[in-house]
């Protein structure tokens, strides 16, 4: 970014509009950090909760970066006890606003992490990066480290004009992962999803 200072003006939702964030200045990575504690009670409420979210410009790429926080585990170890692996799905999708038409979809990314509990009565969950999985007996601190940190990309930053104005849109599911995708969608309805699946949306201006 040639050491030149860029800014966006942006805000966070959860159903209803969250704190606006000012404007913040950045040299060389351009990136908005919001407190998701200035969200209303509402969203507070949520078993499955945003942390911690990031846009910056990486290497020339939109990334996104957060964290899931599970407010209570004892669904997901309740799941895991009876033998039922989970997965995790964080999805964003990037988009640019248009006035008189629909917005226009530009790029979309999803994270997955896998949960079970083995023969051995530990634990596991694999990283959404890719890592290593991890393991443990402690599910609550096991899952803090996993999803304490997730990124994704949306594209090449070039995809951004000056002046535009964008949203992107995210969901969190965690739901049994033993289910094929039609039957997913059938018993979604009927608790296939362990916890409510939660959505944020993110609203900038380059």
């Amino acid at each position: 970014m040639n050491g030149t200072h860029r800014a966006v003006r942006a805000n966070m939702a959860h159903g209803r509009k969250g704190r606006i964030i000012p404007v913040l200045p950045v040299c060389m990575v351009l990136s908005v950090l919001f407190a998701l504690g200035c969200l209303s009670g509402r969203a507070m409420a949520q078993e499955l909760v945003l942390t911690n979210l990031v846009l910056n410009n990486y290497e020339g790429k939109i990334r996104v970066r957060f964290g899931v926080e599970a407010t209570t585990v004892v669904k997901i170890a309740a799941a895991l006890d009876e033998g039922r692996p989970l997965v995790l799905r964080c999805s964003a999708t990037l988009r640019e606003k248009r006035r008189y038409i629909w917005n226009e979809e530009l790029m979309r990314a999803e994270s997955k992490s896998s949960l079970s509990k083995g023969q051995d009565g530990l634990y596991h969950v694999t990283v959404p990066e890719g890592n290593a999985p991890m393991s443990g007996k402690d599910l609550s601190g096991l899952l803090r480290q996993a999803w304490g940190r997730i990124r994704m990309d949306l594209g090449e930053w070039s995809l951004l004009s000056r002046g535009g104005d964008y949203v992107i849109d995210m969901e969190i599911t965690l739901s049994r992962s033993d289910l094929s995708s039609l039957i997913d969608k059938t018993f979604s309805l009927f608790g296939g999803d362990v916890m409510p699946p939660v959505g944020y949306q993110l609203d900038f201006t380059y």
